[in-house]
Order: C-alpha cells, then structure tokens, then sequence
C-alpha cells in the first residue's frame, strides 16, 4: 500500500478551535431546540391527577389487586414542601379505591411527578384546542410553570354546568357578563370531548375483576359487592367469589327479565375514629388520589355524577339475550340496548311514567351465544354512545342549556335558585346536596347469561366553588364561571383552563388577580379582563408525552414507571 493510500484512510485532524466551534454549534442547536420545539417539565402537583401525578405516594392492595396514587399528606412547616418519606410520626391512613379497606403505612416514600414532553413550536403553526393539556406561566407568578386541561378559547363565554363546560360565541356589541341571567341567553352549546380524550379521562368508580380475593369466604373483609340483583324469580344471580365461579364473573341464570342495580346506598368506607368522613357507593367525582389526611378531606366537597361508562364482557348462552343498561339520571332514563341484531340508544323524562321514548340512534349490532363480547355504554357531555366490540355502533346527543340543565338535575328552575342567592349570598350551585345522584342498573332477557369484568367508569366534573374568605376582593363569591353571575368572556388572546382533579385544583375558577407586570400587559393589548385567564404571551405549549414517569425520590437509581410512559390525550 503506498504512502498517499494510506494518509487518505486516516481521519483528518481536528484543531482546538474546529472542536470548539463543533461543541458551540451542538449547544446553539440545543438551546434553539429547547426554546422552540421541545422542552421537559416536570409536574409539581396533583392537580391534574391521576391522568398527570405530581409528587405522590402509590399503594397497593394484595387482595384487590387494586394499585393506585395518593397526594401527600406531611409537608416541611418552614416551606410548605411535601416531606420525602411520609407517615413517620404519624401513620397514613388511606382506602383501597375498589374495596374501601383501610390501609395503615408508615415511613412512606414520596414519588417525583410525572417528567413529560411540551411541543413549544404547535400553536405557531395552529391554533389552541379544546381539551388539550397545555403548559403555560402561572398568571399570578410568572416564575411557575402550571399545566391544565384547556376548556375555553378565545371570543367564548365560559359556563361549568353540572360539572361539564357549556360554550357561547360572541361578538364585541353584545353587553358584558353580569347583564341579567347569562345562562338563559341564547347561543349556549355544551362542549363535547371526543373519543380519544374521553379515553384518557375516565375515572375508575369500580372494577369487578378487582373483586376481593376472600368475598364469600369465611375470613372476608367486610366487603359487599355493589352491584345487587334482583329479579322476580329469586337466586337468579351468582356473583364471583373466586371459587365456585372466575374472579370477576357475574352469572344470571334464567332467562326471564333479570336485573343488576348498582346500590348507590350501600356503606363504601367509614374511617370516622381517624377523623375522616363516611362515603356511600354514590357516583361522584371523589378521587382516591384525594385521599388525604382527615383534616384535608373534611375541606373537601364530593358531587354526584351523571356521565358515566358502563362496560362489560357479556357471553350468552342463547342469541336471543336482550342486553339493557338503564341509566336514570338529571330527571331522564337514559337506555343502550341490544336486542334482535339491533343497538338502540333512546331517553325520556322519569315523568310522567308510561311517557314514550325519543330514539336517538340505532344501529346493527349482535351478541354471539356462547361467546364473550365486549359491551361499552357511554353517557357523557349530553351524549350517548354504544360500542360492541370495541367499534361504535351507535351514537346520539341530547341538547340542552345551562338552563335547562340546572332544571334537570337539580328539580328546580335557575330562576328559583338565582333568587335564593340573592337572598343568602354565596354560589347557591355548589352545594353538592343539590343535584339528583345517578341511578343504574344492567337488565337482561331471553338467555341465561355471564358478565366479565363489569366496570363503572365516570368522567371529568369540573365543580363549582366559592372564592374562601381572605383571597382579596373575591371571598365568598362564587368562582369564575360556574355562576351566572360570574359567567366569564373570553377576549381575543385569552384561554380558559381547568384541572383534571377539579376539586384539588387552583386554576381560571379561583384565580386571584395575576401578577401587576402580567396585568399590565395585558391591559395594553386592549383586555378588558384579567381574572381568570391565560393570555397568549403565557401559553408555552402543548404537553404530548410522559417520557418519565414518577420515580422515588432520593433514590441512588432512577428508576421511572415505564409502563406509564405514553401519549397524553
């Protein structure tokens, strides 16, 4: 091989300076990249629990199989930090999410929140949308970054109604908010969040496969199963006990009409000598991530909830089974029904009794004898969906407003509620004991049949609220657009966002007045408004991935959750 061969295989040298200018030309296209296309924050708190976890504690139940998150309980008295290993004075006392079992621990260690991914480029090249989860600088201290769910965009009225987001477009000539009864205006559309979204937000209410290993056994825990058959013919129904019958199997055994209600009156969990509260099998939007310490609790209000998703592995012995999931709730039945090669989703007002059905949709739809079939019913944002084997096969809404609404579930008009406010003050619509709690039960007819899996599911409720006493000019008002009163405008550049934990979350309901540096700015872009809001100068971007989930902290290893690693919806 010559000389010049073998020069021109070797590497050119690199002097000092080309190396130098290398290392500056990596860190310019980092510091660029991170500026404006991607950047990794890491969430501080729970209020977007438990779809994004800030700092937590995680249990586990051997005999539920049930494994869940719980907010901190300890924090530092100097800096009001959640302390890393919790339970070391005192026990944390917590309850299985499924079975109400108290669970005592001690010397608990604290998991990080959630790292997770912020698209920073997105909303230069479109627009914000409904129901994303945004990261934006606190208005009240641009120095922290917060991240919520995105619920109103610009030119809208904002109304949280029984829990859902109700929208209206307007243009600068209409009066502002506060001109008599908003919500009785016309334009009023609930916002609806699609499939995609509703699939990350479902909250778990109950889970029959997570049934108790001793149910039905000598040594069983006081556990009762809350789904309750009845049925002109008795002992119709088996439930699993784990021994006669699979975990999580659920048996009727005629074929006359059967049915299976879920018993909203049943004891759930009392931990009344640690100072907690007592809960029935009511659906609410309480979290078991808000499981804190008895104080904390009693602060807390529970709503009941009416959008819920009833899902079920549902195996005939014959194809004649007729399968029905009767939903009563905000004055109205509510029915999904399979029956005769056909899916049938249809309402009616409770009264008068013998009133005829509206069909909201229909469609082609079989349950096979002697098979499982996945069975879905939706009823969320005033619509109804049915999925049978995981595709939709009928699909329907129901439209009513803020008004309306209000009647529904409440039995009594805005207008008699309204001037009751005015008499006692306050937010007369954040009192829990209100609303009309939801009723539901599983029928079944024509063919003995088995039920795997039967799982409750309820969706996001953004609750109303008042302003506590003490936060400057708003205590003991009602917060920011869960009122009439204090229905809220959005102008041009200005967003409206939530928390998934609503009831744990400080956001556009309860916020005080922002920053003076960010109320001036906002003020010379011609806003009128500043309570309430997130200007576009806030907005950094769209959260899109949990690249690292929670870890312990203080861990010589990070270790992270990777099976939560995934796409935020």
């Amino acid at each position: 091989m010559s000389t010049a061969s073998t020069e021109l295989a070797q590497p050119p040298k690199e002097s000092v300076k080309e190396t130098l200018i290398s290392i500056l030309i990596a860190f310019v296209l980092a510091f660029v990249f991170r500026s404006f296309v991607v950047e990794a924050f890491i969430i501080p708190t729970g209020s977007m629990a438990p779809t994004l976890l800030g700092e937590h504690m995680r249990f586990a139940n051997g005999e539920t199989g049930a494994n869940w998150t719980v907010g901190p309980w300890n924090y530092d008295g100097r800096t009001r930090t959640p302390l890393s290993v919790q339970g070391v004075t005192d026990p944390v006392v917590v309850h299985d999410p499924i079975s109400g079992e108290a669970i005592s621990r001690t010397v608990v260690p604290l998991r990080s929140g959630d790292r997770i991914l912020v698209e920073k480029f997105l909303y230069g090249v479109r627009e914000p949308q409904r129901f994303d989860v945004v990261v934006f600088k606190n208005p009240s201290d641009p120095t922290q970054n917060y991240i919520k769910r995105l619920i109103g965009l610009p030119s809208e009225e904002i109304a949280l109604v029984d829990g859902d987001v109700f929208t209206r477009k307007v243009d600068k000539a209409e009066p502002a908010p506060g001109d008599g009864n908003r919500w009785m205006t016309a334009g009023w559309q609930i916002a609806r969040k699609d499939s995609r979204v509703m699939k990350s937000v479902w909250q778990e209410v109950f889970d029959a496969a997570k049934t108790p290993l001793s149910f039905g056994q000598p040594a069983a825990t006081s556990f009762k199963f809350p789904w309750v058959g009845a049925s002109a013919t008795p002992n119709v129904w088996s439930v699993s006990d784990g021994v006669s019958l699979p975990r999580g199997q659920i048996v009727c055994k005629t074929d006359k009409r059967a049915a299976l209600s879920w018993n909203n009156q049943q004891s759930f969990f009392s931990s009344l000598s640690q100072g907690g509260r007592e809960f029935d099998r009511t659906v609410s939007d309480r979290y078991a991530y808000n499981d804190l310490s008895p104080r904390a609790v009693a602060q807390m209000n529970i709503f009941p909830v009416s959008d819920v998703r009833v899902s079920a592995g549902v195996k005939p012995e014959l194809a004649s089974l007729a399968y029905r999931v009767v939903l009563q709730a905000r004055g109205h039945i509510f029915i999904a029904e399979v029956a005769g090669g056909k899916a049938t989703l249809k309402m009616r007002p409770i009264e008068p009794v013998d009133g005829p059905f509206t069909t909201l949709a229909t469609g082609d739809a079989t349950l096979p004898a002697g098979r499982v079939t996945a069975v879905e019913f939706w009823h969320n944002d005033q619509s109804l969906r049915l999925l049978i084997g995981g595709r939709e096969v009928a699909a329907g809404t129901y439209d009513w407003t803020p008004e309306q609404r209000i009647a529904f579930s409440t039995g009594r008009t805005l207008t008699e509620l309204m001037d009751k406010q005015r008499i006692v003050g306050g937010n007369i619509l954040a009192d829990p004991t209100l609303y009309r709690p939801a009723q539901l039960r599983i029928e079944l007819e024509g063919s003995p049949a088995s039920l795997f899996g039967l799982k409750l599911d309820r969706d996001l409720h953004y609750q109303p609220a008042i302003y506590p006493m003490g936060s400057g000019d708003f205590g003991g008002q009602p917060a920011v657009a869960t009122n009439p009163d204090t229905t809220i405008r959005l102008e041009h550049d200005q967003f409206f966002v939530c928390g998934d934990n609503s009831p744990q979350s400080m956001d556009s309901r309860l916020w005080n007045r922002p920053d003076p540096w960010i109320e001036d700015l906002m003020l010379s872009r011609g806003m009128k408004n500043t309570i309430g809001v997130v200007s576009r100068d806030l907005m950094l971007g769209r959260a899109f991935h949990v690249y690292f989930p929670s870890m312990l902290q203080g861990g010589i290893v990070p270790v992270p959750d990777v099976g939560r690693m995934r796409f935020i919806q």
